[in-house]
């Protein structure tokens, strides 16, 4: 969980969403990936806190309206019941991603073999949102990889449990944001249903084939967890178990699919985005409090204030609770992030001089290389 400091600093991404139609989702700190490389199926616990999830389900549920679709066992297609809406959008895609989904799925070394060692770079803008009543479930199937529109490949299923038990429970309940009349009607009536507790619906693996098969895991529907499982031949038949109470809430991105490209950076950052401040209030905040006080100062150059009181170099440590004198050295603090694609080295200690080129690792070969070159 994100510590209540850098919840302070990490607010600052409220203003990356202002005018948007979806809810703020903080960056998280510290998040990880769980779970057996083996199987391919991995948990992000506290992903989104219990408020987030709600607010992302309703944001979700006024996009489309639910369609229940109510499709047979078949020898090609599963037994399906579910209420489900889908949509495209490219900005829920990029804010899910940058919401610190991308700092434990980039280059994390288990998702390597579902991924055909190529690279994630990020979410289809693909979504479906997914509604289980009581009596419903998804049968036994698998994820097709979800191919996409710029020449990326799915190759995992990244789905967001906006409904179910609460790792949460301590969180303090944030009152809620006034609704038009419009979006109370859309709501309103799923309230009720909404506050029974959820019983059942779990998501199952297995290995074998559906006239055989051994279930391997069963993963209950927390609220805020994503559940990410590989796609396409790497993918484990697995199924939504039938919900007994409640209603099973849950997001899922783009078919199924987390983009993978070759070409994709690791920093795609804007001066704004919620990447860039997460990364550089990381840095600030493991500071010492000497070493922050030097950001109070105006930048070089500025005309020197008169009063004595409102001298910055006066300060001579910031503490953890000083959101004031935060504030003003985190507005000049700077991060540079440097992608490092090559080095030259030359070593003059030597005679004749040795000279070496450096390249950085690329897709294919996990390993710098190393060339001599004539000094």
């Amino acid at each position: 969980m994100v510590d209540d400091k850098a919840r302070a600093v990490l607010s600052q991404s409220k203003d990356y969403m202002k005018g948007s139609k979806w809810p703020v989702i903080v960056p998280k700190l510290g998040l990880q990936l769980q779970g057996d490389p083996s199987h391919l199926v991995f948990l992000i616990h506290d992903f989104l806190s219990g408020s987030e999830a709600s607010s992302l389900r309703d944001a979700c549920a006024l996009v489309q309206p639910f369609v229940t679709a109510i499709e047979a066992k078949t020898r090609a297609v599963a037994f399906r019941d579910n209420d489900r809406s889908a949509f495209d959008s490219p900005e829920l895609s990029e804010h899910i991603w940058n919401s610190g989904l991308s700092d434990v799925v980039v280059d994390a070394p288990g998702l390597a073999r579902g991924a055909h060692g190529k690279k994630a770079c990020g979410l289809n803008p693909y979504w479906r949102l997914y509604r289980y009543r009581p009596g419903q479930k998804f049968g036994p199937h698998y994820d097709e990889a979800a191919e996409g529109a710029d020449g990326t490949t799915g190759c995992y299923t990244l789905l967001i449990y906006l409904s179910g038990a609460r790792e949460d429970a301590n969180e303090v309940p944030k009152k809620p944001a006034k609704r038009s009349k419009t979006t109370r009607s859309a709501v309103s009536a799923e309230s009720t249903a909404q506050d029974v507790p959820l019983r059942g619906g779990n998501t199952q693996f297995y290995k074998g084939s559906s006239k055989s098969k051994k279930l391997v895991l069963s993963i209950p529907p927390v609220t805020g967890i994503a559940l990410l499982h590989a796609q396409g031949e790497h993918c484990m038949l697995h199924e939504g178990a039938e919900v007994t109470q409640g209603e099973k809430w849950a997001s899922e991105a783009a078919c199924q699919a987390i983009k993978i490209g070759k070409s994709s950076s690791s920093y795609p950052f804007k001066t704004t985005h919620p990447s860039s401040i997460r990364l550089r209030a990381i840095h600030f905040t493991k500071m010492s409090p000497k070493a922050r006080a030097q950001f109070v100062s105006p930048p070089p150059g500025s005309p020197l204030v008169s009063s004595p009181d409102q001298d910055s170099n006066s300060v001579e440590e910031i503490k953890d609770d000083d959101e004031e004198l935060t504030e003003r050295a985190l507005r000049n603090f700077a991060l540079l992030v440097f992608e490092v694609k090559g080095a030259d080295h030359l070593d003059l200690s030597e005679h004749p001089n040795r000279r070496s080129k450096y390249a950085a690792p690329t897709l294919e070969d996990g390993e710098w290389t190393v060339t001599r070159v004539n000094a």
